[in-house]
């Protein structure tokens, strides 16, 4: 009874135009919680009552599945679905209070507006924050004709990180880039083949088919072993790839389609941090604050071009008397004689968010160099630093001088060019023009007047504010432009989420009773 208990949370959107045969299935789901899961998450598994439970359903139901949809409920995708289940719910049962059931809340909504729904259970895996971004983006009739019910497997758009839908799922993903973007190795897979499947609104940069390449790495072979190189721009996967057959769900025509929606992972980021929100981010004049420490370092993957830069820094730092540079995680540049203070809960939720925060305080620039350049990635480094009143060193996509106030902080790439500006295109070597960086961060520490006009600079203006931040609610506060259509993020979603859903489809047994799933327009 496992594998079918596995896909049966699925096979409930395929239920919707058979009563009965929904009403198995739900009558499963509820007899398999209550009997076998929630007991087993606390030790008290009672495996036996739990299968004559099913059985008694089984046998009380006269639906008869037939035809193709027989044959779709294989052994294979049973088996499959029963294990990404088991993963999931072993942490929600095995904890206290109230948890939605297996297939979603009951009934279906009898309404008209777009249904928005997600995985309650994401937070615990690797979407952290995710039903923070949903409730702040969707919730409480924020977007007129949009709805959001937690937990509905059969909405019209799912917001996803990790959490994908099993087939079958006619409707929308909402795609949440996080700081790792999408490619091999994530769990959410390469967004090619997402799209082979799915019509997919990407919140993230605004190159999401981008490709990468590392040209070189800096130091001795042993370093070079430890170290990642910083990867730049090469290309921009072509889609659909030439001779890849797109392929649909059963009788469904397949319509794949990506719409980009620039929230890069700077923005998102707040729905993971807790101690403060985008309207902290000073859109007026900062006040000087007096600190005793130059440099501060925070980087848990150790890439070439800003571990050389840091020894750069420490080196002209104690020259100039502009004070000491600090590694305050794991890397630490390419020599280990700088003080060093561990930052302990990197990887542990959300904590390093705001924990960077905190560490940044205390000192008067910040480096906060990307892992790689693609035209519009922006990660939480740089904003962890302005709360923290540092003057970031920045290097990454261009993109950055209209996100935030280029006078209140220092953009690497330009340097590294001799001042001209730089193209997130070329792919130009990360490694050349480093010390044009750390002569001009020089330049600033040691010229008072400099420093402070830097430092007070406001961060960001009120627009860019509202363009790269307004899917959270404290935003609406903040500001006092009038809100404009083309430049409020909500908007765009909603208009992004009318495109990928029209039309808007279900599916279901077919009426005519040959038992094949067929989809209806809605």
């Amino acid at each position: 009874s496992l594998p079918f208990i596995g896909h049966a949370a699925s096979l409930q959107c395929l239920a919707r135009g058979s009563a009965p045969l929904r009403g198995l299935l739900a009558g499963a789901l509820r007899a398999v919680e209550a009997s076998l899961l929630r007991p087993a998450a606390e030790m008290q598994g009672q495996p036996a009552r739990g299968t004559a439970a099913l059985a008694r359903l089984c046998r009380a139901q006269e639906t008869e599945l037939r035809g193709s949809a027989l044959g779709f409920l294989t052994a294979g995708l049973w088996a499959a679905e029963a294990l990404v289940l088991l993963q999931r719910v072993a942490p929600a049962f095995s904890s206290h209070g109230p948890r939605p059931p297996l297939g979603g809340p009951e009934p279906w909504p009898a309404t008209s507006d777009i249904v928005v729904s997600f995985d309650p259970h994401e937070d615990r895996f690797f979407g952290r924050g995710l039903p923070d971004l949903v409730a702040h983006a969707f919730g409480e009739g924020r977007l007129p004709g949009i709805s959001v019910r937690p937990g509905l497997q059969c909405a019209d758009v799912l917001v996803v990180r990790d959490s994908l839908p099993s087939p079958p799922f006619p409707g929308a993903l909402v795609y949440v880039d996080h700081e790792a973007g999408i490619g091999p190795g994530r769990d959410a897979g390469r967004l090619d083949v997402l799209l082979a499947r799915h019509r997919v609104v990407y919140l993230g940069v605004t190159e999401p088919l981008a490709e990468t390449r590392c040209i070189s790495r800096y130091g001795s072979a042993v370093a070079q072993a430890r170290r990642t190189c910083a990867k730049v721009f090469s290309s921009v996967s072509p889609w659909p790839p030439s001779g890849m057959k797109l392929t649909g769900r059963m009788d469904v025509e397949p319509s794949p389609t990506l719409t980009v929606v620039h929230v890069p992972f700077a923005s998102s980021s707040f729905m993971g941090r807790r101690a403060s929100t985008p309207a902290d981010l000073a859109t007026g004049p900062r006040p000087f604050l007096d600190k005793s420490r130059f440099l501060g370092y925070t980087a848990y993957t150790c890439v070439d071009h800003r571990e050389r830069l840091f020894d750069l820094l420490v080196n002209a730092g104690a020259a100039s008397g502009a004070g000491p540079a600090d590694a305050l995680s794991r890397c630490a540049g390419f020599r280990s004689g700088h003080r060093r203070t561990r930052n302990h809960t990197r990887g542990s939720g959300n904590e390093y968010l705001d924990e960077a925060v905190d560490l940044l305080r205390p000192y008067r620039f910040a480096l906060v160099f990307e892992n790689k350049l693609v035209p519009g990635y922006v990660t939480e480094k740089i904003v962890s630093a302005f709360l923290a009143g540092c003057i970031p060193i920045y290097w990454g996509s261009r993109i950055v001088l209209g996100m935030f106030n280029p006078d209140a902080f220092v953009y690497a790439n330009d340097l590294q060019v001799g001042g001209q500006a730089s193209d997130d295109f070329a792919g130009s070597d990360p490694l050349l023009g480093l010390e044009l960086v750390a002569e001009e961060v020089l330049r600033i520490a040691t010229d008072d007047a400099k420093l402070r006009r830097m430092a007070t600079a406001p961060v960001l203006s009120e627009l860019q504010l509202q363009r790269f931040f307004s899917w959270h609610r404290g935003v609406a506060d903040a500001i006092k432009v009038p809100t404009t259509e083309s430049e409020d993020i909500p908007t765009r979603l909603s208009k992004a989420l009318e495109e990928a859903v029209a039309p808007r489809r279900r599916m279901g047994l077919c009426s005519d009773g040959s038992g094949r799933i067929c989809a209806e327009a809605y």
